[in-house]
């Protein structure tokens, strides 16, 4: 049986305070930019989180990632929704 090739807590936090802006994520254990796919959202399910699935080519070690979401032009302290 093959060991699992996992990242490390610190690893993955790394990956996630650099989530790309511009396409590419280097892998922290061996620098390899790493290749991505989306994670798509199940039909069922009213609410799911936009996720990427990064896999480093070279050590062979992967990560699923929340992307953040995207800006929004609503007031962000409530809006429309707010009351008084």
């Amino acid at each position: 049986m093959t060991k699992r090739k996992i990242f490390s807590r610190l690893e993955l936090a790394a990956l996630r305070e650099s989530l790309p802006r511009d396409g590419t994520l280097p892998c922290p254990r061996c620098r390899v930019p790493m290749e991505s796919s989306p994670v798509p959202r199940p039909p069922g399910v009213s609410y799911v989180r936009r996720r990427r699935w990064y896999l480093c080519p070279s050590c062979g070690r992967s990560a699923v990632l929340d992307l953040p979401r995207p800006e929004s032009t609503a007031d962000e302290s409530g809006g429309e929704s707010s009351r008084k």
